[in-house]
C-alpha cells in the first residue's frame, strides 16, 4: 500500500512539475529531486531507490530518445540521499540543502554523461548544472528550513 501511495505521490509531482514548467530564467524548480530527498528520511533504503528510479522514468518520457539514463541518473542521486539522511542523521536545514544540492549534481552529471550531451560537458556543467545544483541547495535549505519550523510550532515551541 505505501509504495503505491509513493508512486501516485511522484507521478502527481512529475505531472505537475511538467505542466507547470516551474523554471526560473535558466533554474528549473526540481520537485521530483525535492521529494525523493525529503522522503528519504522516512522510508527504507529500497524505497527511496524505486521512487527515484519512478522519477527517472517520468524524465525519461519527456526524452524517449534517452530511455534509461534518466532512471539511472534518479537512482543514483536517491541511493545517495538515503545514504546520507539515514548514516548521517541529517536534522539541521543547511546539512539537508547541501544533501540536495549533491544529488542534483550527481542527478545531472550522470544523466549528462550517458547522453549525446556528453560532448559538451564542460561548457553544459558550468552553465546549467552547477548554477542548477547552487538553485537547489537555495530551495533546499528553505524548504527544510520551513519544515523544522512547522515542526517547532506543532511541538508548541513557538507558543507566545
Amino acid at each position: 500500500m505505501r509504495f503505491l501511495y509513493l508512486f501516485i505521490l511522484v507521478f502527481f509531482a512529475g505531472f505537475v512539475q511538467a505542466s507547470f514548467g516551474l523554471n526560473i530564467y535558466i533554474f528549473r524548480l526540481d520537485i521530483l529531486l525535492l521529494l525523493v530527498a525529503y522522503a528519504s528520511r522516512y522510508i527504507e533504503l529500497e524505497e527511496t531507490i524505486i521512487m527515484g528510479a519512478i522519477s527517472g522514468l517520468l524524465m525519461d518520457v519527456f526524452e524517449p530518445q534517452f530511455l534509461g539514463a534518466g532512471i539511472i541518473a534518479r537512482a543514483s542521486s536517491a541511493y545517495f540521499f538515503a545514504i546520507y539522511y539515514h548514516l548521517l542523521l541529517i536534522e539541521k536545514p543547511l546539512q539537508a540543502g547541501l544533501g540536495i544540492s549533491a544529488g542534483s549534481l550527481i542527478s545531472s552529471i550522470i544523466y549528462t554523461l550517458l547522453t549525446p550531451y556528453r560532448s559538451n560537458f564542460p561548457y553544459i556543467l558550468f552553465a546549467r548544472i552547477i548554477p542548477q545544483a547552487i538553485f537547489m541547495f537555495l530551495v533546499g535549505y528553505i524548504f527544510f528550513l520551513l519544515k523544522r519550523i512547522e515542526f517547532k510550532i506543532s511541538k508548541g515551541y513557538y507558543v507566545s
